[in-house]
């Protein structure tokens, strides 16, 4: 699947020019159009009436309503910073040749803008969310689990990609997946390192036919496996896709459950909140 429709939804509640830029710096290797859109609605209070009555309940609405406006603004500024910093053409039909960009107003879509968007999109670029930013961690398990897309996560200060990528590898469908999404963005000529981290479950397809399949789309990998550490296989993986030079990690999403991930931890749940490169994640 090539990659040519790239959604950017912005929370507005953070700082994320360098996720806008990112994307745009990617659209511009792939000749790729990005749709960057804001994610907020308008206020749905969740409050008793019994508790909070009258003056108070008029206060709270202004508050939520002004907290929703502030957003609106940063994430349009981020936009509007980004394009002029890249220079991308904005465009909202096809008709063209290079990458492009526009700008959706969300408000047509209600709360659904990235479930309808991101079915017409062949990858959604989000900011990776802190432990605490629950409107950045809801973008993403929209994208993943309610449009089913490739997600890239784009780190704090992190305006774009290098041209090497590692590919995270346990044998698992997940990481198929990943494995397609790995040369989907692939820069000709950049280094790609499959990492197989510790044994491969029972059924898990083994790393060489990985890099065969690899090798079929013309692309050539080399393979790096190391042994697990309990409790520490994210970091491993981070420590060496740093190693092997990679500007991009490439994994499968919730090989687990994600009800097991989020009570016991695992390597996604960590990637999610605390990833220091661009990781792109598949499920």
């Amino acid at each position: 699947m090539s990659i040519k429709r790239i959604l950017v939804p912005l929370t507005g509640y953070s700082e994320a020019t360098e996720t806008v830029m990112c994307a745009l710096t990617l659209a511009q290797r792939l000749q790729a159009h990005v749709t960057v859109t804001e994610t907020t609605v308008g206020p749905t209070p969740y409050i008793d009436s019994a508790d909070v009555t009258g003056l108070a309940y008029v206060e709270t609405m202004k508050a939520m309503e002004a907290a929703r406006t502030q957003a609106q603004s940063r994430a349009r500024r981020c936009f509007d910073t980004a394009v002029a910093a890249t220079k991308v053409m904005i465009a909202d039909r096809p008709a063209h040749g290079g990458a492009s960009v526009a700008w959706v107003d969300s408000a047509p879509f209600g709360g659904n803008v990235i479930s309808q968007l991101g079915r017409m999109s062949d990858l959604v670029i989000a900011r990776r969310p802190s432990e605490t930013g629950l409107a950045d961690v809801d973008v993403l398990e929209t994208a993943i689990f309610a449009v089913r897309r490739p997600v890239l996560l784009v780190p704090p200060q992190h305006s774009a990609m290098g041209a090497g990528i590692a590919v995270a590898w346990n044998g698992s469908l997940e990481a198929a997946d990943a494995l397609e999404r790995a040369v989907d963005v692939h820069v000709p000529g950049g280094a790609v390192t499959l990492i197989q981290v510790g044994e491969l479950p029972v059924g898990g397809v083994a790393v060489e036919e990985a890099v065969n399949y690899l090798g079929w789309h013309g692309v050539k990998a080399s393979v790096k496996t190391v042994a697990d550490q309990p409790k520490a296989t994210a970091q491993v993986l981070m420590r060496e896709a740093k190693a092997a030079g990679a500007g991009l990690l490439v994994m499968g999403a919730y090989t687990h459950s994600r009800l097991r991930e989020m009570v016991f931890g695992g390597v996604t749940a960590h990637m999610i909140t605390k990833s220091e490169m661009p990781v792109l994640l598949a499920h």
